[in-house]
């Protein structure tokens, strides 16, 4: 039936390619049907890198959930961006004291890190 919801891109770069925003789970899975072609919503970002990591963020929690590793990873690149944990609460819906937690697991040792990766 091919894909049946839209993969999201952002406006086509200087070498004319479209940057994938979100559906990559859909490309993936058309590539591997043979597909050629597929729908596409190309829609402008008019926010910062903080708010497209948000976006993903989001709309990946939604879909599948995020793993144990991931969103303390994802809270932790939104924090070096210089955003506070209250602005990464507002933009994630998320309490702030959830995301002084995440941001604290960020933070794990490689051994615990990797056991994280595992579990998911």
């Amino acid at each position: 039936r091919g894909v049946l919801q839209p993969i999201t891109v952002g406006p086509a770069g200087p070498d004319g390619r479209y940057p994938l925003r979100f559906g990559a789970r859909r490309l993936r899975a058309a590539r591997v049907a043979g597909l050629t072609e597929v729908p596409a919503l190309v829609r402008r970002t008019d926010g910062d890198e903080a708010d497209a990591i948000a976006e993903q963020v989001i709309e990946n929690d939604q879909r599948a959930g995020l793993s144990t590793a991931d969103m303390p990873d994802a809270v932790a690149r939104l924090l070096k961006l210089g955003r506070t944990q209250a602005e990464v609460g507002r933009m994630l819906g998320r309490p702030k004291d959830q995301i002084a937690m995440l941001a604290a697991v960020a933070k794990r040792p490689p051994a615990m890190r990797a056991l994280g990766d595992r579990v998911g």
